[in-house]
C-alpha cells in the first residue's frame, strides 16, 4: 500500500483519537471539581424530613471554601460539640436549618404556627407538620430569642421530632451555635430513581423581605454533566475507532496478492 492509500486511513484514526483525549480530559476535570469542592453526608435521622430523609445521601459544600456564605434558610452540617450541645459523641455531626443569624430576633410562633424573624412572618413550606407521638398536628414550642452575634439558631424541618436549638434555650447562648461550628452547607440531596434535588438556599426568608440569601450552587451539576459528557465522548470514539479499524482490516484483506 502506497502513501496515498494509507493517508485516508491515518486521517480516519486521528480525529477520533483527539476527541477521545478531549473526553478523558473533561471527565477528569469534572471528577476533580466534584471531589475538591464537594463532599457527601449521610443523613442518619428523620429530624429534617421531608427535606432530608434518613438514609439519603446529601451533597455538601464545605464552608472552608471562601465562596461559601451561610445564610438564613440554608441547611447546614455542624459539630454539636463545638456548639455547647452536651451528650454528643466526639466527631459527631448533625444537620439542621438556619432560621436566624447574629442579631436576629426569632419568635415562635403566630396563630398559624409560623416563625417570625425580625417581625417578618416566615412561611416555611418545607416543614413536616405532624406529631410523631399523637399523629395529629404538631403544637410548636413557644419562644423568643435574640441570636447573639456571630452565632446561628438552628431548627429541624420536622419540628415535632427534632432536638435542636430549642432544647438549649436556657444556656448562655440561647441554644445558638457559633459560625465556626458550621462545617458545610447542604446544596442537594441524591434520591435513587429520582435524581438530584436542590436543597439550599431556601427562598422563604427572602420572600418575607429578609436580605442576604446566598446564590444557588449549581457547580456540582456542571461537574457531573462534564463527567457524563467526557464519558460519552470516550465511549463514542472507541466505537468509532473500532469501526475504522475494522474497515482498515477489511480493506487490507481485499488487496490482491501479487506474484513475484
Amino acid at each position: 500500500m502506497n502513501e496515498d492509500e494509507t493517508s485516508p486511513v491515518r486521517a480516519g484514526w486521528r480525529l477520533p483519537l483527539v476527541i477521545c483525549v478531549l473526553g478523558l480530559v473533561l471527565a477528569f476535570v469534572g471528577f476533580g471539581v466534584l471531589t475538591d469542592r464537594y463532599d457527601r453526608f449521610r443523613v442518619e435521622t428523620s429530624s429534617m424530613e421531608n427535606t432530608l430523609t434518613a438514609g439519603k445521601r446529601a451533597i455538601t459544600r464545605p464552608v472552608t471554601d471562601g465562596g461559601v456564605s451561610v445564610q438564613r434558610g440554608d441547611v447546614v452540617v455542624f459539630d454539636p460539640n463545638e456548639s455547647g450541645w452536651p451528650g454528643r459523641e466526639p466527631g459527631a455531626q448533625l444537620v439542621k436549618r438556619v432560621v436566624g443569624i447574629g442579631g436576629d430576633s426569632v419568635t415562635c410562633c403566630d396563630l398559624d404556627g409560623r416563625l417570625q424573624v425580625n417581625g417578618r412572618t416566615i412561611t416555611e413550606t418545607y416543614l413536616r407538620a405532624d406529631d410523631p407521638v399523637t399523629g395529629g398536628k404538631h403544637q410548636p414550642q413557644r419562644f423568643t430569642v435574640r441570636v447573639p452575634q456571630d452565632r446561628m439558631l438552628l431548627l429541624g424541618d420536622y419540628r415535632g421530632n427534632s432536638r435542636d436549638s430549642r432544647a438549649y434555650l436556657d444556656n448562655e447562648f440561647k441554644g445558638s451555635v457559633p459560625r465556626s461550628a458550621i462545617k458545610a452547607v447542604v446544596v442537594a440531596v441524591v434520591t435513587p430513581g429520582e435524581g438530584v434535588r436542590q436543597v439550599s438556599p431556601s427562598p422563604v426568608f427572602t420572600d418575607a423581605g429578609l436580605a442576604g440569601a446566598a446564590a444557588t450552587d449549581y457547580g456540582y451539576r456542571y461537574a457531573f454533566w462534564t463527567i457524563v459528557t467526557g464519558a460519552l465522548l470516550v465511549i463514542s470514539t472507541l466505537l468509532w475507532l473500532a469501526v475504522v479499524g475494522a474497515l482498515a482490516w477489511r480493506r487490507r484483506r481485499r488487496q490482491p496478492v501479487l506474484s513475484p
